[in-house]
C-alpha cells in the first residue's frame, strides 16, 4: 500500500498522518470553510507545491473514533465516512466545511484516527455513534493535494521534505481535510494535508 508508505515516511520526520478509505463517499456540500481564520505562503517544496503556515479556529464538530489494522486501514476508514454521512444526513444536520481525518496514531500493525465533520453550532441532537468535539486549532504547515488520491503519496513526500529542510517543530498529529466530496482510493479530487505546528 503505497499511501502507508508514505505516511511512514513521515512519522520518521515526527508526525502521524492522515489517511483515508478506498472509495467516493457522498457528503453534503460544506456551507462555509471557516475552520482556517488565516493563510500566508511559506515558499514551495523542492518540486514546486505551493505550502502555506495557516491558522486553523477552534469550531464544534461530531466526530467518531475508529482504530485498527494497518493493513486493513483504507476500507475501515472508507466504511466509517459512509456510516457518518449517513448518520448526519437522517438527522437533517448539514456540516459547516469539508469532513477531515485526524491521524494521532500510525504503527507498521495498528492505526488511530478521529473522523470528523466541522459544525457551525451544536446540534440540538447528537445522532447515535457519534461524539461532539472541537475540530484541532492553532497554527500550521499546508499542503494541497490535486488529483487522484493514490498519488498523494508524492504531496506527502513534499510536506515532509519542506518541514525537515526549515526545521519546522510539528505535533504528532496530521489532518486531512477531504474538499467537496471525499474522494479515497483513487479518483480526482482536493485534499488539503494539514500539519499542526508545535
Amino acid at each position: 500500500m503505497r499511501v502507508v508508505v508514505a505516511l511512514g515516511c513521515l512519522l520518521a520526520a515526527g508526525v502521524a498522518l492522515a489517511q483515508s478509505g478506498v472509495e467516493t463517499v457522498p457528503v453534503a456540500p460544506p456551507a462555509s470553510s471557516t475552520i482556517i481564520e488565516r493563510a500566508q505562503p511559506l515558499g514551495n517544496s523542492p518540486n514546486d507545491l505551493e505550502v502555506d503556515e495557516v491558522t486553523l479556529a477552534a469550531v464544534p464538530a461530531l466526530s467518531t473514533r475508529l482504530t485498527g489494522d494497518t493493513r486493513r486501514l483504507q476500507d475501515l476508514v472508507a466504511k466509517r465516512l459512509r456510516e457518518m454521512a449517513k448518520s448526519l444526513n437522517e438527522a437533517g444536520i448539514a456540516p459547516a466545511g469539508p469532513a477531515m481525518a485526524v491521524f494521532d496514531q500510525l504503527a507498521t500493525t495498528s492505526f488511530s484516527v478521529e473522523i470528523m465533520v466541522p459544525l457551525s453550532e451544536r446540534p440540538a441532537t447528537i445522532p447515535p455513534g457519534l461524539g461532539l468535539t472541537t475540530t484541532p486549532y492553532g497554527q500550521a504547515v499546508r499542503i494541497i493535494h490535486h488529483g487522484d488520491y493514490d498519488d498523494i503519496d508524492a504531496t506527502y513526500d513534499e510536506l515532509s521534505s519542506f518541514i525537515e529542510d526549515r526545521d519546522i517543530a510539528i505535533e504528532d498529529v496530521v489532518i486531512e481535510r477531504y474538499m467537496g466530496e471525499i474522494s479515497v482510493g483513487g479518483g480526482a479530487g482536493t485534499v488539503e494535508i494539514i500539519a499542526m505546528k508545535r
